[in-house]
């Protein structure tokens, strides 16, 4: 299985290659994405030049498309794209080649009803069980999951970027804690850098 951290951008154009891929194999993708509206974008986004073959699914879709798009997804003897909310990841077929578990730091994988699911770890047992490859895909992964990936767990998908996603100068203070004095959290360092900041107008 894989990790895959990139900008919005960079994750779409990946996704429209690995749709290639899959179909020059004769396999078909699943995109999970943990929120109807983000499921809704990214069907919009990979569409386009393979509508006959992407579907969208989501539990606020009226019950007739929700059966209507499963249908057709099963009968469908092309490659397909289902993007979806991850209620919907168990439709069956044979041709299965990939699962993105799409923003996947998001905590709306974790149901806080019952039976308390995380899909996060249901796909990881469910992609094992079909004979999936799983790619974890986020603008910035989990800290468990890039642990994973330091400890060779899982892979690199392509050239995933670990590199802050933005443009910010950072800068590190050190502070040793004293003990035993009424002293401000803060170096003076940090205070005087604080201040500064707020002369200019700065947030």
């Amino acid at each position: 299985n894989y990790v895959l951290q990139a900008s919005d951008e960079e994750r779409l154009g990946i996704y429209r290659r690995l749709i290639r891929e899959e179909f020059a194999q004769k396999k078909s993708l699943i995109i999970l994405l943990p929120t109807i509206a983000e499921a809704i974008k990214f069907y919009g986004e990979l569409q386009k030049g393979v509508e006959a073959f992407t579907f969208l699914l989501h539990q606020r879709m009226p019950k007739n498309a929700i059966l209507d798009a499963c249908q057709k997804i099963i009968k469908e003897t092309h490659s397909i794209i289902l993007v979806a909310t991850p209620q919907f990841i168990g439709l069956p077929r044979a041709d299965w080649g990939t699962i993105v578990l799409e923003r996947e730091s998001s905590r709306n994988y974790k149901r806080d009803s019952r039976p308390f699911l995380d899909y996060r770890v249901f796909t990881k047992f469910y992609g094992a069980e079909i004979g999936t490859k799983i790619i974890y895909a986020d603008a910035m992964v989990r800290t468990e999951t890039y642990h994973k990936l330091q400890n060779g767990e899982l892979n690199e998908y392509g050239r995933a970027s670990f590199r802050p996603l933005f443009g910010a100068r950072t800068q590190i203070f050190l502070a040793e804690r004293q003990t035993g004095r009424k002293e401000p959290g803060l170096t003076k360092e940090t205070l005087e850098f604080i201040k500064s900041i707020r002369e200019r107008g700065m947030r």
